[in-house]
């Protein structure tokens, strides 16, 4: 199954390019040409797993792209309200020749992201792959998960871009 078919994360991940592209909010690591050719490669992708770490309110999504490429692409994305709140982060890594990509999304939000909902089996458990067996407890329900709509007012009171402070140590 390609990243593109999975409706919610499909959604999710269009708002958020073009809610990039809108404010201005670049890429902490790569240099960005074309967002929409990025966002595209993305969703070309095939899916493997879902990761979720409830603790520190972290996603991921481990994908194998559709065009093998021989140098690793690293994109992290960092935005939120003022330079004093916590901020909102997404990470984009291409693995180089035949190792896994993933993206891994990072918020401090009271509701689930709204691309949870295509990981969600019929008794409301996360669903990690695509192996039944592999489902996580405990159960979650949508009413916990935000909308898509919810998920657009957050982008438009999240909008500064923020930055990685660098630190180096000797």
């Amino acid at each position: 199954m390609k990243l593109k078919d999975l409706k919610y994360l499909n959604e999710f991940l269009c708002m958020l390019f073009n809610f990039f592209k809108e404010n201005g909010i670049t890429s902490d690591l790569k240099q960005i040409n074309d967002y929409d050719d990025l966002m595209k490669r993305i969703l070309e992708s095939e899916f493997i797993s879902f990761n979720f770490n409830p603790s520190i309110e972290n996603y991921g999504i481990d994908f194998k792209l559709s065009q093998r490429i021989e140098e690793a692409e690293v994109y992290m994305f960092n935005f939120g309200k003022s330079e004093n709140t916590k901020s909102s982060s997404i990470l984009f890594d291409f693995g180089e020749r035949e190792f896994t990509s993933f993206l891994t999304f990072s918020w401090y939000e009271e509701k689930l992201p709204p691309f949870i909902k295509d990981f969600l089996n019929e008794e409301s458990k996360i669903i990690l792959s695509d192996d039944d067996e592999n489902l996580m407890e405990p159960d979650l329900f949508w009413t916990e998960t935000m909308s898509l709509d919810q998920f657009k007012l957050f982008l438009t009171e999240n909008c500064k871009q923020k930055h990685v402070t660098w630190v180096a140590v000797d």
